[in-house]
């Protein structure tokens, strides 16, 4: 159990460790016939001791005097002190004893005969109260036993120094001999291993021999199967030079040859450029004609586009004129009756017709095909440019040929004026009038 360092509460326990003896050894437990308490009877014996509260043997004795845990407040009555106290240094006597920090002291404590004269402390009503008053002389033989259980704990406690003090000086020269044998076995050892290396580097060194004979015998034999080596290769020299002298006559024939191939190579590089010329002339051929047919293809396509519109432009000028043509026949009773100018514009109209558009168109698809059978094989001659653009000019320029008097109706006016139509187109709409 902790002890508590400070002072101890109640009236008893204000100053523990100013405990007074008494004059005669047995006359300290005559007087203390009441109870007292347990940290007050530990502190004593710590003093004597010069043991702290640490001290297993003192742990032990504060456990059984304070069984309970009552800490500080614990007392403990003389029957069971001394009980306690006699179990207690049997123990200590077992195990060794207290080791006392001053003998006198606690001999002192011991033996101390007389009660100090003129000690106030003695007769406070506080020590009186706390060892009690009553006689306890029935246990004298109880108190004597005890003191002389202490004197033999000191005595057993002095021998066991003596024997402790011995032991130190034995332990001290063991450790003397023990250090100079180590530094023997140190040397022996630093001995043996020189000789271990010694011994290894011999092993070395035989086996180093053993392999160096080894080597030798390997390397004889080695310069015999290159003796038979260099035999074979002399022999095998001979025949190359055999077949290098048959080699150079077959590469005489080679370069002869060689020579012809390049001559047959030039020829047929030239050949190949010449080739290559017509090729690129072909392709020429193929990419005019392609775009004369593209052209020409954009031009019949324009011509269909512009027949279209003449037809729809023809069918409303005929619509226009038998409109008009009701109107006149309603205002005269005959076309006899008709004004002279008016006869003499249809007779002109009638004898001015041009062939009909849809058989010129199909002629000009005629003449497409001529070109594009001519054109069918671009390596058996060269396509007429000349005379195909002499052709698109003319018939470019064939819907000019149309008589200018076309271009008016019968009354003398431009048809549909806000239009803009170009001249080209006019004859087709005198053509379906």
């Amino acid at each position: 159990m902790d002890l508590p360092e400070g002072p101890v509460g109640g009236p008893t326990a204000e100053k523990p460790r100013r405990l007074r003896t008494w004059g005669h050894p047995s006359s300290f437990l005559i007087l203390l016939t009441g109870t007292v308490a347990v940290a007050q009877v530990l502190a004593y014996l710590e003093a004597v001791t010069g043991q702290g509260p640490q001290d297993a043997r003192l742990q032990t004795l504060a456990n059984s005097l304070d069984p309970n845990g009552e800490g500080p407040k614990a007392t403990v009555d003389l029957d069971t002190f001394l009980v306690v106290m006699r179990d207690w240094i049997a123990a200590c006597q077992l195990h060794g004893g207290l080791e006392l920090e001053e003998e006198t002291a606690f001999e002192g404590a011991l033996t101390s005969r007389q009660l100090p004269s003129g000690c106030p402390e003695a007769e406070e009503p506080a020590n009186l109260e706390s060892f009690g008053g009553e006689d306890p002389r029935p246990e004298l033989q109880a108190t004597a036993d005890l003191l002389s259980s202490l004197e033999d704990l000191e005595l057993s406690n002095r021998r066991l120094a003596g024997e402790n003090a011995k032991l130190q000086r034995s332990m001290e020269t063991a450790e003397e001999g023990s250090a100079r044998l180590g530094e023997e076995i140190l040397a022996l050892r630093k001995q043996l291993h020189s000789t271990q290396q010694a011994l290894q580097f011999a092993k070395a060194v035989d086996e180093e021999l053993e392999d160096l004979k080894t080597l030798a015998r390997s390397l004889e034999e080695q310069n015999r199967s290159l003796l038979a080596q260099a035999r074979q290769a002399e022999k095998e020299q001979q025949h190359l030079v055999a077949e290098m002298e048959t080699l150079q006559e077959e590469n005489g024939k080679l370069l002869a040859e060689r020579d012809g191939v390049k001559k047959r190579s030039q020829e047929l590089a030239m050949e190949k450029d010449t080739l290559k010329w017509q090729l690129f002339e072909c392709e020429h051929l193929i990419c005019q004609r392609d775009t004369i047919l593209s052209e020409r293809t954009r031009h019949v396509e324009s011509l269909a586009q512009t027949l279209e519109e003449y037809r729809v432009t023809t069918q409303e000028l005929r619509l226009e004129i038998s409109r008009l043509e009701e109107q006149l026949s309603q205002t005269c009773e005959g076309p006899d009756e008709l004004p002279e100018g008016v006869q003499l514009r249809r007779v002109g109209w009638t004898q001015l017709l041009p062939p009909s558009l849809g058989l010129e168109i199909e002629a000009i698809r005629q003449k497409q095909e001529v070109a594009t059978a001519d054109l069918s094989n671009p390596l058996c001659g060269v396509w007429q440019w000349e005379e195909v653009i002499h052709e698109t000019s003319e018939e470019a320029e064939f819907p000019s040929e149309a008589p200018a008097g076309g271009q008016r109706n019968f009354q003398g006016e431009p048809a549909h004026p806000e239009e803009g139509r170009k001249e080209p187109s006019m004859w087709l709409i005198s053509l379906s009038l």
